[in-house]
């Protein structure tokens, strides 16, 4: 904490110097004057400056244009030190810019200005479209180089709230809000989910699947698809293109609907695996849920405990390593069907052989199984039937003494 405290007090102080010098250098010819402002110009020597730090973040002339448009709330051409140390927040993010105007409007320019089209696009965007409205009746009229910087269209997730009215909190927590389409699509993730449910419980029991579940999934498919279609015509493709999860549901969307037209014309079974994408879509659902003030607090409850046992963490990992190891290397490869040194072992008769020690990954299970639950005289057992080395089990009550009682008790 007090390192972070010094880097903050070093940060402060260095923008403090920084505007102090810029200002004096070209604005205000009195160095006692506490009111200092910086014109336009002198904030573009400024980000020349800048891009040619090697550690810094590559900005563009149109980028630093906007940039100084966001700091200068008052709209005078001048921006005070409260407003220069905003530059902190958002130059050092990457960023970028895209159009702002899907390829509807671009085809059709009259269509924004119809009543028609201004409720889908809010029914679609949601809090997003009704920021933007109050900006569309500048459209008209001359580009002024002092405007509001909504009306630069800035991607998403780039510089969280930065270019959207970053100074209110509030208005940036509104505009998470989900939009009444994206209820809708939940609504339709929800209901393929208890699709997917059903096609599982027909595959595990063996029985054929009906008919309609085939037609079901088309339809499924073509909602997704509808989904993009719906999106783009209200944002570009830049900046649709610019979210993560956008990507994911585009090509989710495809690859869905591609496995099955290809299953009804031909013979196969691509769209099963492809249907485990749609159990990823709905962790979209899932998302809504950090704005539950009960999610939040659990959460950061959670995380306070993990990072107040950091260390115990780290040793239970240490723990837990060594025995994977050590268990690799005593009985690799020896925990197998058709070894008979198991027969007539539980290990064996209860079919437990997908817990073994022939590899890292396999034997971490083993030893993940004995932390969660009581001890397994199953794995001694097994282990002592078969390993050349005498007197191999019993780094099992080892590890249930040392890394169960003591060491992942006081984690917990």
């Amino acid at each position: 904490e007090e390192v972070e405290e010094e880097q903050s007090e070093h940060r402060v102080r260095g923008f403090l110097r920084c505007f102090k010098q810029l200002a004096q250098a070209t604005v205000q010819p009195d160095p006692d004057d506490d009111n200092l402002e910086v014109n336009r110009e002198s904030f573009m020597e400024l980000i020349k400056e800048y891009r040619r730090s090697p550690n810094g973040q590559t900005v563009t002339e149109m980028q630093g244009e906007v940039m100084f448009r966001v700091m200068d709330k008052d709209m005078s051409g001048l921006i005070d030190y409260e407003e220069f140390c905003f530059i902190g927040r958002i130059i050092e993010y990457r960023f970028w810019t895209s159009p702002k105007e899907p390829k509807l409007v671009e085809w059709f320019p009259n269509l924004q200005r119809t009543v028609c089209y201004r409720r889908w696009r809010t029914f679609v965007m949601g809090n997003r479209a009704l920021d933007e409205r109050e900006n569309t009746a500048e459209d008209d009229q001359e580009e002024d180089p002092r405007a509001s910087p909504a009306s630069v269209s800035m991607s998403p997730g780039a510089s969280p709230g930065a270019f959207s009215g970053a100074s209110d909190s509030a208005g940036a927590a509104d505009a998470d809000e989900p939009s009444a389409f994206d209820r809708v699509m939940n609504a339709v993730l929800v209901v393929n989910l208890t699709l997917v449910v059903a096609e599982t419980s027909y595959d595990l029991s063996d029985m054929p699947e009906p008919p309609a579940f085939e037609f079901m999934e088309l339809v499924f498919s073509f909602m997704y698809l509808g989904e993009v279609a719906c999106k783009l015509s209200v944002v570009s493709w830049g900046e649709y293109w610019s979210q993560t999860s956008n990507k994911f549901d585009f090509l989710s969307t495809w690859l869905l609907l591609g496995t099955s037209l290809f299953e009804m014309l031909y013979s196969g079974n691509l769209s099963t695996y492809a249907n485990m994408l749609r159990l990823l879509r709905l962790l979209r659902v899932v998302k809504n849920l950090k704005k539950l003030k009960k999610v939040q607090f659990l959460v950061k409850t959670i995380t306070e405990l993990l990072k107040t046992a950091k260390e115990m963490v780290t040793l239970l990992g240490v723990v837990v390593f060594f025995f994977t190891m050590l268990s690799v290397q005593i009985a690799g490869g020896e925990l197998y069907e058709g070894n008979e040194k198991l027969e007539g072992s539980e290990y064996l008769e209860e079919h437990w052989l997908a817990l073994n020690c022939n590899d890292a990954p396999m034997a971490f299970g083993v030893w993940v199984v004995m932390l969660l639950s009581e001890y397994v005289p199953k794995f001694p057992d097994a282990v002592s039937r078969v390993s050349r080395v005498p007197g191999a089990w019993i780094m099992f009550p080892m590890f249930y003494v040392f890394g169960v009682s003591i060491t992942f008790e006081l984690v917990k």
